[in-house]
């Protein structure tokens, strides 16, 4: 529920409740009582819309956050996937990965490394 139409609604609220608070009453108790009501009403509509409003705000950011997440690990198990992809084996103190040449190697350890780095920590 976010966007101007939330904020124009705030706006308008609050301005009731202002409305209601400088109204003339007349000399009448009741009215008093009304107004006091119903600007106390205005404001507790207009707070909680704020709140929504944020929250609204809030959860489309996570959302975005989340995207980001998704597409790093993407790359990451994109890139671990073809450095693994090859059979690996234990040669004694080192992982001996399969490639076509030594560049090889270094390039696929480099795409990992760039798709670790880009996560966010």
């Amino acid at each position: 529920m976010n966007g101007p139409d939330t904020q124009s609604l705030i706006a308008f609220l609050n301005e009731a409740a202002a409305y209601f608070e400088r109204r003339d009453i007349h000399g009448e108790d009741g009215a008093f009582w009304s107004n006091v009501a119903n600007a106390a009403n205005c404001r507790k509509v207009a707070a909680r819309l704020s709140q929504v409003d944020a929250l609204d705000q809030e959860r489309d950011g996570f959302a975005s956050l989340c995207a980001g997440l998704r597409a790093d690990l993407a790359g990451i198990k994109s890139a671990a996937k073809a450095l693994s992809d090859p059979d690996c084996c234990f040669d004694g103190n080192n992982i001996v990965i399969r490639c076509e040449s030594h560049g090889d190697a270094i390039k696929r350890m480099r795409v990992l490394r760039d798709a670790i780095e880009r996560a966010p920590r």
